[in-house]
């Protein structure tokens, strides 16, 4: 960093502080955090010094921090963590497919489907949501094997020849607390600095804080083979700390699709 003069240290210390304890921060509700809240404090720390010194290198060092928070914002915290796709099925494409979102949530299970089936049209597939052609007793009332298999008769006859199925699979609880992070480069040598920087603990009742990590299953089954094979393909996903219904589940079928789209299942929009 360039020699700065007190004053000038003075502020630039001031605004390091406060910049670390934001990111660190942001760090707690955004997945994958680590390099990308680094990128900012070094940005911003970058574009101080241009104020300052006004100097063409560091200028050029701000531009590859830039690209890589266009990056970050570009991305979901949506996250794809498993996949199978069964070889036995090396052409298999759906014609008539029928979207069942798993789920007590009325309002989810709405939304997801309408946006996976719009997706599915899109591509010239016909796909229809399950709230438009279960009964309502179907999902009201415990179904039985039998009732179930009676079911996809039902369905094979109205032509659909393939079911495109998500269920919550279980949700993790992860737990971070405020350290500042980012302090800990010229604070470590002291052990005053490094007190000071983490006795919160004791203080803060929100030095902790949970969020949740829902581990979601897209699976889509072959109504024609109905057999112990009938599985075309599965897909487990990790969506951290949900803010929104609308934009976590626009997410997630932005991933399936994405998915079923590169193992040339579904065609490309």
């Amino acid at each position: 960093m360039p020699t700065l003069c007190a004053h000038h240290l003075s502020f630039y210390k001031i605004i390091k502080f406060y910049i670390s304890h934001l990111l660190n921060e942001l760090s707690k509700y955004i997945v994958h955090t680590t390099s990308f809240t680094t990128d900012i404090y070094h940005f911003t720390l970058l574009f101080i010094e241009i104020v300052l010194f006004n100097k063409k290198l560091l200028i050029m060092k701000l531009g590859y921090y830039i690209l890589t928070m266009l990056f970050f914002f570009s991305c979901s915290s949506t996250r794809m963590v498993d996949i199978w796709v069964n070889k036995e099925y090396p052409n298999y494409k759906p014609r008539k497919v029928l979207i069942v979102g798993i789920t007590d949530n009325l309002t989810a299970r709405k939304i997801f489907e309408e946006k996976l089936a719009s997706e599915f049209k899109q591509r010239n597939i016909n796909a229809i949501e399950s709230y438009d052609v279960f009964e309502t007793t179907f999902t009201s009332v415990k179904q039985t094997e039998d009732d179930i298999q009676k079911e996809i008769k039902r369905l094979t006859k109205n032509g659909f020849d393939a079911i495109l199925i998500s269920a919550v699979k279980g949700v993790d609880q992860k737990t971070v607390y405020s350290a500042d992070i980012y302090r800990k480069d010229y604070y470590r040598g002291r052990f005053g600095g490094y007190y000071y920087m983490n006795q919160n603990v004791y203080f803060d009742p929100d030095y902790y804080e949970k969020y949740n990590i829902y581990n979601i299953e897209a699976s889509l089954y072959d109504l024609k083979g109905n057999n112990d094979k009938s599985l075309i393909w599965v897909a487990s996903y990790n969506i951290v700390n949900p803010k929104t219904i609308e934009k976590s589940v626009k997410d997630y079928v932005k991933a399936i699709i994405s998915s079923l789209e590169k193992e040339s299942i579904i065609p490309i929009s």
